[in-house]
């Protein structure tokens, strides 16, 4: 991210088969302190996936990486 000057992750879910998660799927797996705020659903931007994709914003990448790892 230009602004924070920190990488910017996108997550894209994957079922067993292959196919993408939906979004309702993708955000059960966040901790609900982080839905919608930390971490949202949005285009990739280098359009290297045709899905919406879970992104932590920049400004929070340290704290939830941490804790997601943990």
């Amino acid at each position: 991210d230009p602004y924070y000057q920190t990488p910017h992750v996108y997550f894209c879910g994957y079922r067993d088969d292959g196919m993408y998660l939906s979004s309702e799927d993708m955000m059960k797996d966040v901790d609900e302190d982080y839905v919608l705020r930390t971490v949202t659903l949005d285009p990739h931007p280098f359009g290297l996936v045709d899905h919406t994709c879970l992104s932590v914003h920049p400004c929070m990448h340290a704290s939830t990486m941490s804790h997601m790892i943990s």
